[in-house]
Formats: structure tokens, C-alpha cells, sequence
């Protein structure tokens, strides 16, 4: 199967919405994952995407929405599909 990420333009509310809930979701892993943080420190960027759905039955899909997280703050929104 193959897909793709592409850039979400968002408008600024937009934008700030998906960043929060994509923190919270980066904050959630590493509570939950210790051995993330210790990859999340080492990596050159982390692509965060809390909301991927997937369905299928006999051909399948899926979507997905996130953000690049470089350094200390997420730099990029972007959305996944195949």
C-alpha cells in the first residue's frame, strides 16, 4: 500500500488546536513509554500523529493528522493518507 504526508496549511486557530492535542499526546507517551524519551533525545525530529484511523474489509485506508516535532517545539502540522 503506499501513501503519504503532505503539509496542512491550517488557519492560526486551527493550527494552535492540532498542536495542543498533539503535545498532549507527545506528553502522554513519554509519562507512559521511559524508553521514549530516551529516543525523543537522540532523534533528529519525531513525527507525532495521535489521530490515525484505519478501516478496511477487503481494500483498506487510512488518515491520519499530526505535527513534526524538531528540538523543543513542533515545527511542521501535517496529515497523512494512502
Amino acid at each position: 500500500m503506499l501513501g503519504g504526508c503532505t503539509g496542512s496549511a491550517n488557519k492560526p486557530a486551527e493550527r494552535a488546536t492540532a498542536i495542543s492535542e498533539v503535545q498532549a499526546a507527545y506528553d502522554r507517551l513519554l509519562a507512559q513509554q521511559p524508553v521514549a524519551v530516551a529516543l525523543a533525545t537522540d532523534a533528529k525530529g519525531v513525527l507525532v500523529l495521535p489521530n490515525v484511523l484505519k478501516a478496511g474489509f477487503v481494500l483498506g485506508g487510512y488518515h491520519g493528522s499530526g505535527a513534526l516535532r524538531k528540538g523543543d517545539e513542533f515545527t511542521h502540522a501535517t496529515s497523512m493518507s494512502p
